[in-house]
């Protein structure tokens, strides 16, 4: 795997590694010397939401590109996911890709949990529609959806949903793009 952005390594420095308190700077004394009298018992709850992508010929950006997703919560959620989507296309007709979300770094105690996500480019330009290049797409590892400056003029919507032990949702973010067709995000 390819290092990771720059932007993602500067959030996860100051989250901080101390697991007695979610605001807890690991440079303080008291803080390093491991005070672990408390867990997390909080609601998990969705903090931030990023996104990018960078382009082919861009300093450290692979092949035909890479988009990347990073979101912390409060507390460990069951699941983190991401929805990219084609949006401007009758109901059905465009594409549509999930991704499941993994953990980067977590709080030992359950504080805080950043989950992140680098998807690679995949070549579409020989294919008609995003669909036709459907053998492509790997969940996880790549993208048929190119870099985008503008979200919105391009047709993309990018969706972040964090879910419970029982799969409710209990967190949602999204950019881009609006459908008229997603539930909105609370």
């Amino acid at each position: 795997m390819r290092p990771v952005f720059p932007a993602v390594l500067a959030l996860a420095s100051s989250l901080g590694g101390c697991s007695a308190s979610a605001n807890c700077d690991p440079s303080v004394e008291d803080c390093a010397a491991g005070d672990t009298a408390a867990s997390f018992g909080g609601a998990v709850a969705l903090l931030q939401f990023d996104h990018g992508c960078c382009s082919a010929g861009e300093d450290r950006c692979p092949g035909l590109g890479a988009w990347w997703v990073d979101v912390v919560t409060d507390g460990r959620p069951a699941g983190v996911s991401v929805s990219i989507l084609e949006t401007g296309l009758p109901a059905g007709q465009g594409w549509r890709e999930e991704h499941a979300v993994p953990v980067l770094l977590s709080d030992t105690d359950g504080y805080w949990t950043d989950h992140y996500l680098e998807l690679d480019v995949s070549r579409t330009t020989d294919c008609g529609t995003l669909r036709d290049c459907s053998e492509r797409f790997n969940p996880g590892e790549n993208t048929l959806f190119a870099c985008s400056s503008d979200l919105a003029a391009d047709g993309i919507q990018i969706r972040v949903e964090v879910v419970d032990g029982d799969g409710d949702r209990i967190g949602c973010a999204q950019d881009g793009a609006t459908t008229g067709r997603d539930l909105p995000c609370p």
